[in-house]
């Protein structure tokens, strides 16, 4: 409830004489409410305007003669005219009205000219239609209104000048339980929270501009408990009795409390989000419900080790707090709270009949994911104010949300402490493969090392071996018999063969060994030069070496890029030979980031469910009698491929040729997936 204070108005502005507008005078008098006729000094009746013409007409009076018609209404009044000029003074009489009709005002005063002289007289006469009129519609409006306001669920009260309450609504019995005797002729607050009791002053200005004032305050109810009232607030027209503002009022209780119950879940979801703190959630829930229930302690007790409950958050009066933080082992609630935790129920007691000193004790069981108790929240009334069953319903749905958030606090336990297990098993297991892969490094480092020892170690053997069975056979080759010349030739292809083998695994193990130096490279010039020596190998052969440009150049090492290039078109070159115009091709394709070069011919293929074979050392899909080679130069290609992160596949059809697929992807670029992997 508001009221306000009426001040003085603004200055009103300095009066003028009506004679300084020309003609305005004439319009003013024509269309007054008033009726109004003037006399001249020999007090015959001269001139009248619409409103006493509009009289005249409503009694019946012919207005041929105006003169007659004013003496036939008011038999006297040329009588009076006379006696008005001749006093100078004004005199007001009342005509009866007719059955139904009130009074008729009749006035009449004398007319002076600019110079004062009385010049004639006047009469003013009320037509009593418009008034009777007004007092009706004004006894119905109010008649409506006081039905309106007694009959409206909000509470309607109206207030003087000095905030006292001057009427309310008999609505106040269902919204705030008060009979309205009981607060009119207090003050507007009597009722209101300390804590909400607005500032008459500015509030007062606010309504003075005409404000429509919303205010949200707490006042007591009748029987002692706390309502949220929304109050509207407007400006009246100061009345005869001082009543300068109106104010409507409902009850909110129940929007607050939505409210705040929202509110405090919100708050709840966001500790779950930051910190997963169980004693923050508590302390949320307890402060929203103590706002909700200010008449009492609020307070969430858990089971200690030994048995005894022990305070973990409270809300409420401070002396309550601290009497909580003592223990709670002389408390006469203490019964109550235990028959929560081991009924696992919902426990409440309340004061005795007559009992000045009883208060209302509820407790609330907490419980977890597996429908364990964890905790209790409770309430105490205090001012002997009983809880009713909405209350405790209010304290229940928060005991649920808290059994949520512990049941959502405990499943993320859960799985942090199995993330931590699988990260340490995790961690465990790169440990092992760390382990595992240095010492499979180590090993093939030492097998690597191995290889290229013997082989370095064979290669001078062989040569001699080589070298001597050729002496054999031509200096001593006319006293061997042919058997002998063959075996000696047997010995000298077997020792060059070997020695091949070993140049082509010295080859293997320094393109392991050695570092690479990336540069940009020209494949399909590097293809044209390769070519040119097989031509110069074999000139009888007839081979065709076909570039399909654009050949993007590769970022790689261009002395290993050129074995790679050797070994391919070297096989290429090799499988070609039962056709009578071998040819070999170089391509590439881009597949998506990645550029796949490629070299195919159109020899005698292979297998295709054997091309796996074809990269490891020493595996041959063709008899070496009939395609003489090493075994090693696939695998070499291999190697070499992976060496710059990328891959070598190969694809062919029996008597169709073939074509070996492979990239060279710097370390940062990601490799197709296309075919197996060598």
């Amino acid at each position: 409830m508001a009221a306000v204070e009426a001040g003085p108005r603004p200055g009103a502005p300095t009066a003028r004489h009506l004679g300084e507008f020309p003609g305005l005078a004439d319009d003013v008098v024509e269309q007054s409410r008033t009726g109004i006729a003037v006399a001249e000094p020999d007090g015959r009746w001269v001139w009248a305007n619409a409103t006493m013409r509009g009289i005249l007409t409503a009694e019946g009076v012919l207005l041929d003669e105006l003169d007659a018609a004013i003496q036939a209404l008011l038999p006297r009044a040329r009588e009076r005219a006379l006696e008005v000029m001749a006093s100078g003074h004004s005199l007001t009489e009342r005509r009866p009205g007719g059955p139904g009709a009130s009074d008729l005002q009749v006035r009449y005063r004398p007319w002076r000219d600019r110079s004062g002289t009385i010049a004639g007289a006047l009469l003013f006469m009320q037509d009593p239609g418009p008034i009777a009129e007004a007092t009706r519609r004004w006894g119905e409006t109010e008649r409506k209104y006081r039905l309106l306001a007694e009959q409206a669920t909000d509470v309607v009260a109206l207030i003087d000048r000095n905030g006292i309450v001057r009427y309310v609504s008999p609505s106040v019995r269902n919204v705030l339980g008060y009979e309205p005797d009981e607060l009119v002729g207090r003050p507007q607050d009597v009722i209101a929270h300390p804590d909400d009791v607005e500032d008459p002053v500015a509030l007062a200005t606010r309504l003075r501009t005409g404000e429509v004032v919303t205010i949200c305050t707490r006042v007591r109810r009748a029987d002692g408990r706390w309502a949220w009232v929304e109050s509207v607030a407007r400006r009246m027209t100061p009345t005869a009795d001082d009543i300068v503002a109106q104010v409507a009022s409902r009850d909110v209780s129940e929007r607050i409390r939505a409210t705040v119950l929202a509110q405090a879940g919100s708050s709840i979801d966001r500790v779950l989000l930051e910190s997963a703190d169980w004693t923050a959630c508590l302390e949320v829930a307890c402060d929203a419900l103590s706002e909700l229930l200010e008449c009492g302690l609020v307070a969430v007790h858990v089971c200690g080790p030994s048995g005894d409950l022990q305070v973990a958050a409270a809300a409420g009066p401070l002396a309550g707090r601290a009497r909580l933080a003592r223990g709670t082992s002389d408390d006469p609630l203490l019964p109550t709270l235990l028959d929560g935790f081991h009924l696992q129920r919902t426990a409440r007691v309340d004061p005795a009949p007559g009992d000045p000193h009883g208060a209302t004790a509820v407790s609330v069981p907490i419980r977890d994911g597996r429908d364990s108790v964890v905790a209790l929240l409770s309430f105490r009334a205090i001012d002997r104010v009983r809880l009713d069953d909405e209350s405790v319903g209010r304290l229940e749905d928060v005991a649920d949300r808290l059994a949520v958030a512990r049941r959502v606090i405990d499943d993320r336990a859960e799985l942090e402490a199995q993330r931590l297990a699988l990260v340490d098993a995790n961690q465990r297991l790169e440990e092992r493969v760390q382990a595992r892969t240095a010492e499979l490094g180590a090993a093939l480092e030492e097998l690597e090392s191995f290889t290229f020892s013997v082989s370095h170690d064979l290669r001078a053997p062989l040569r001699a071996i080589a070298s001597y069975a050729e002496l054999l056979a031509e200096d001593q080759g006319d006293r061997l018999d042919p058997r002998g010349l063959a075996d000696i030739g047997l010995i000298h292809d077997a020792a060059t063969r070997l020695s091949e083998l070993v140049d082509a695994l010295l080859e293997l193990s320094r393109v392991t060994r050695s570092d690479l130096d990336r540069v940009p490279v020209d494949l399909a010039a590097q293809a044209e030069e390769i070519a040119v020596g097989l031509w110069r190998e074999q000139p009888d052969r007839r081979v065709e070496l076909r570039v399909h440009q654009p050949v993007p150049p590769a970022v790689a090492d261009p002395r290993l890029t050129r074995v790679l290039l050797s070994n391919l078109l070297g096989n290429a070159w090799k499988f070609t030979a039962t056709r009578p115009v071998g040819v070999v091709e170089l391509g590439s394709d881009q597949v998506g980031d990645q550029t796949v070069y490629w070299v195919q011919d159109n020899g005698v293929g292979f297998e295709p469910a054997h091309a796996q074979r074809l990269f490891i050392a020493f595996q041959r899909l063709h008899p070496a009698e009939q395609f003489p080679g090493t075994g090693v130069g696939l695998a070499t290609v291999a190697r070499i491929a992976r060496r710059h992160g990328g891959r070598v596949w190969g694809d062919a059809t029996p008597g169709h040729g073939a074509r070996f697929s492979f990239t060279l992807a710097p370390p940062t670029t990601a490799v197709a997936r296309d075919g197996a992997s060598a």
